[in-house]
């Protein structure tokens, strides 16, 4: 993990991902622990280049943003089924853009 997170957000601001995985289903709380520890920074880091974000949250979410293109992020059933992205952080254009997202 690069020690300096702003670089990481201004390096790869397009898409800024961090995965975790568990080799072992009982390990499956260690790896959420852990990336709920690990987001606050990455979020700090973008928000540094980006500002606020317009949404935030988690996969089962009311209101999660539906991706404005399929190979953006996966869509609802696919979300709803495997809990993935997990976490999100959605900045909106300044002005209306063709492909905006929607929600669920």
């Amino acid at each position: 993990m690069p020690t300096d997170l702003r670089t990481l957000a201004v390096d790869v601001l397009d898409q800024a991902v961090a995965e975790l995985f568990a080799g072992d289903p009982s390990e499956n709380g260690a790896v959420l622990a852990r990336a709920a520890e690990d987001w606050p920074g990455y979020r700090k880091a973008v928000e540094s280049v980006l500002g606020t974000p317009t949404w935030t949250g988690l996969w089962g979410a009311a209101d999660f943003p539906e991706p404005p293109h399929p190979s953006y992020w996966p869509g609802c059933s696919f979300r709803l089924e495997c809990r993935r992205p997990y976490r999100l952080a959605h900045w909106s254009p300044a002005v209306t853009v063709r492909g905006a997202p929607t929600s669920c």
